[in-house]
């Protein structure tokens, strides 16, 4: 079901861009993240941040691309996202030490074993420069090659990247606690 909700906006904007253009897909969108939040709150009885973040950026800048007829805002949304995201996972980092991906990764996953500090210190800069690097990636595809690709690479590059990112993390792990016993 989380998989469901996780994916819900971006899914229903692939489907209504196809099926009404730009426009349509902004506003589906919008009503998409609204009842990403809420199916979320009435499920768990609380909403996660990034949830509530990404509401808020499809409601500003969708509602910007809807008001003022121009489809560049919404092309920003996947950028400003990755770019904060990358921001609170790097800048807690240097800042306090803090490793946001690790976590996160300990809510949903049990520890098998002891791993080093520095191995999870590389875990969280990896996120957090790719989550930088597919911030640009999406505005060199939205900006300079057609619509269509870049409505299709939003969904494709958030499933790579997101898979790729868990291998990542997978193996980094498996090898620390392999190392470790």
């Amino acid at each position: 079901m989380s998989i469901l909700v996780d994916t819900l906006p971006i899914v229903a904007f692939l489907v209504a861009y196809f099926a009404r253009g730009i426009y349509v897909a902004t506003a589906v969108l919008m009503a998409a993240s609204v009842l990403q939040v809420a199916v979320q709150w009435f499920w768990k009885r609380r909403v996660e941040k990034l949830h509530l973040f990404s509401l808020g950026l499809a409601l500003v800048l969708g509602g910007l691309t809807l008001g003022l007829n121009n489809d560049n805002f919404i092309k920003w949304k996947p950028s400003v996202f990755l770019w904060l995201f990358s921001a609170v996972i790097l800048g807690r980092q240097w800042l306090t030490g803090a490793l946001t991906i690790r976590t996160l990764l300990e809510k949903v996953m049990p520890q098998t074993g002891p791993i080093e500090p520095n191995v999870w210190q590389r875990i969280n800069s990896v996120w957090g420069w790719a989550m930088a690097l597919a911030g640009a990636l999406n505005l060199v595809v939205a900006f300079y090659l057609p619509m269509n690709v870049w409505v299709i690479y939003k969904l494709v590059s958030l499933v790579v990247m997101n898979l790729a990112l868990a291998v990542y993390t997978t193996v980094a792990l498996g090898a620390s606690t392999k190392g470790a016993s």
